[in-house]
């Protein structure tokens, strides 16, 4: 979090370096005109060109969607007035006025710039942090910043479904997401709830289900509130991703709710995950299966309990199946 946070300010700085900086090309040109190299023709021209692109550069980097235009951006435009900073260093700093060691000195901090361009490249920077919230979600989503997802159906999922060789039947699969496992299950004839309260994310999978011609239930709502609707109605709860995601205040009553919504011979086929993280930050939140363990007493008997060879390799050893079934 803390390299996050740095990149976070840094991003601000540079924005505001780069804005304030380009506003001067049209406030001050005299000042940028005592280091263009001769050679080059139409100086105030280029000076205000250079202007116009460190203000709107320093403007998109400020903004998640545009950040890496941006940032790619500026490594062009600091290349291209890198010969400016040059011809500086070659008048030993006559051209301005400065000491040599000054001008001289200049020269590696675009270098310094240049990797600090790259260095927020990549970076999707998030305000809001309420878990609880379909905003916080969405935003992710649309910003495509979901690291969590592998793009694909877990392997976990369409192990245990070719082994079982049967329909389970009615199926609700938690913070979905974009859907792949939704979709896997849908595709053993089972009847799929996928729920989320990421509207962009139903979405995505409204589109995926229709073009592979798959019939999926999809509920755009918080987890939380099945037990309005679905008190004692499925066969089994597929979970993954969505347990680390919540806030972990309300752990407790994410298994009362699961309890709540199974019926009598209810599964919860569960991949929890992160299991070897350090710190208490997130999401994903750190989980632990001693506290897996305390809240399902009494729910929840453990039936299968293994790590899976089938789980991908910066996930093995960070993620376990765990199979339970409801005490009635």
């Amino acid at each position: 979090m803390l390299i996050q946070y740095l990149k976070f300010i840094t991003i601000l700085l540079m924005g505001y370096f780069y804005i304030n900086i380009g506003i001067k090309h049209f406030t001050e040109p005299e000042w940028f005109l005592q280091i263009m190299p001769p050679y080059l023709p139409y100086h105030i021209e280029l000076v205000y060109i250079s202007g116009f692109f460190e203000i709107l550069l320093g403007v998109l980097l400020l903004f998640n969607k545009t950040r890496k235009i941006a940032s790619f951006g500026l490594i062009l435009l600091l290349i291209a007035v890198f010969p400016a900073n040059i011809y500086l260093a070659q008048t030993n700093g006559s051209a301005m006025g400065i000491s040599p060691m000054i001008a001289w000195g200049r020269l590696p901090f675009q270098s310094l710039f240049i990797i600090i361009a790259y260095w927020h490249s990549n970076v999707k920077i998030i305000l809001n942090k309420n878990v609880s919230s379909p905003v916080f979600w969405n935003d992710l989503y649309i910003n495509g910043n979901t690291k969590w997802d592998i793009g694909r159906v877990t392997p976990i999922v369409s192990n245990y479904l070719k082994n079982i060789k049967h329909s389970i039947g009615k199926v609700c699969v938690l913070g979905c997401g974009n859907g792949y496992d939704a979709m896997e299950f849908a595709r053993y004839k089972n009847d799929v709830y996928a729920v989320d309260f990421s509207e962009k994310a139903i979405r995505n999978l409204k589109d995926k289900s229709i073009e592979n011609d798959l019939s999926i239930n999809l509920v755009k709502d918080d987890i939380f509130n099945l037990d309005n609707q679905y008190l004692e109605y499925f066969d089994l709860i597929f979970e993954y991703t969505c347990f680390c995601a919540i806030d972990p205040k309300r752990r407790v009553e994410y298994f009362d709710l699961a309890y709540k919504i199974l019926n009598n011979n209810g599964i919860l086929f569960g991949i929890f995950i992160p299991l070897d993280k350090k710190s208490k930050d997130g999401p994903p939140y750190r989980v632990s299966l001693k506290e897996i363990n305390k809240i399902i007493k009494g729910k929840f008997e453990i039936i299968d309990s293994y790590f899976s060879k089938l789980s991908i390799d910066k996930r093995k050893n960070s993620e376990k199946v765990l199979i339970l079934k409801k005490i009635v």
